[in-house]
């Protein structure tokens, strides 16, 4: 049985009867008898707002950073989808360059992948890594969604969450770190679209919304009835009368109820559907659908608005029902 463990020098591991070879040469002959890689990866949130720019910086970035090792063997290649279903793929960032910026129809994706076969020190054999690097845009995704089907709030929110994708497929773990740093800063970098951490307390509550809100209304209804009562302005004196004060309060608590529940469902709605929305701008497509997402958003605040006022309303109007209930006895 070979014991591995660490020598007293930190490059070097110590296998057993045989002498203390690199981390790297151990991991290059994992890689020999094995063939296998490993592969690490992260998936961003931040609602980012990318340009042409962006990703000229960061195919810079990632070109600089190749350039500290002994690269063999590089290419790279770009893929742009689109929300109608097609794509465009070219081979290099250079053929990238030439893509036509009057295309009308909206970004969905955009995938780059970078392919290098690299020689590291006392290592004599190239060893082979691949990044995979997603941007998808979050205004495309979603404008696609809601032209083929009503979007319920649980999947918009669903379809907001990721904003950018990163994996690295490598031998050497060094390398890979080496590359995933870099990228993460150039995430970082990004400029993006802030949240609000109220919002988002209220989201992960909001299924509660239509009920509190029903609830509060009838509450309110059933309150100023019973202070009408209390004052001495309404009584209930025959069988008759209990009968009509019933069948009244019962049909004007259904009323309330219906109205308050759906002022309830449309602040539930909305609030769900306040989501700050990153965007990946290549083509004319790209800014108008930015701008019909912001009227959107625009349309969303003031459903929310007229919900909670809605709402608000219904729970003032108990004591005008009250009185009338007691007009009518």
């Amino acid at each position: 049985m070979v014991d591995i463990s660490p020598s007293e020098n930190n490059n070097l591991v110590d296998i057993g009867s045989t002498a203390p070879v690199t981390f790297q040469v151990l991991q290059d002959v994992y890689n020999s008898l094995t063939g296998k890689t490993e592969k690490i990866g992260k998936t961003f949130s931040e609602a980012y707002t990318v340009d042409r720019d962006d990703i000229r910086q960061l195919d810079l970035k990632i070109s600089q950073i190749s350039d500290q090792f002994n690269v063999k063997i590089q290419n790279s290649s770009v893929t742009v989808y689109h929300i109608n279903g097609q794509n465009e793929k070219f081979s290099s960032f250079d053929r990238f360059k030439m893509y036509n910026e009057s295309n009308t129809c909206p970004t969905e994706n955009v995938h780059l992948e970078y392919d290098f076969l690299i020689i590291l020190p006392q290592i004599e054999k190239p060893q082979k890594y691949k990044i995979s690097i997603d941007l998808p845009s979050q205004v495309g995704i979603i404008q696609r969604a809601n032209s083929e089907t009503d979007l319920p709030a649980q999947l918009f929110n669903l379809m907001s969450r990721s904003t950018g994708r990163m994996s690295i497929e490598f031998v050497d773990y060094t390398v890979a770190r080496t590359f995933q740093t870099h990228i993460e800063e150039w995430f970082d970098g990004l400029d993006s679209t802030p949240k609000y951490k109220i919002v988002s307390l209220i989201q992960r509550k909001s299924h509660w919304l239509q009920i509190v809100i029903c609830f509060i209304a009838v509450s309110a209804l059933f309150y100023a009835v019973l202070m009408s009562f209390t004052s001495g302005s309404s009584s209930v004196s025959n069988p008759n009368e209990l009968a009509k004060f019933i069948t009244t309060l019962g049909g004007l608590s259904f009323a309330v109820f219906a109205v308050s529940s759906a002022f309830g469902k449309l602040v539930e709605h909305s609030i769900d559907r306040i989501q700050p929305l990153g965007s990946v701008t290549l083509n004319n497509g790209d800014k108008k659908c930015i701008k019909a997402a912001k009227k959107r958003s625009a349309l969303t605040i003031a459903k929310l608005i007229l919900g909670i006022i809605g709402a608000a309303a219904t729970s003032v109007a108990s004591d005008s029902l009250a009185k009338l209930i007691s007009s009518i006895l």
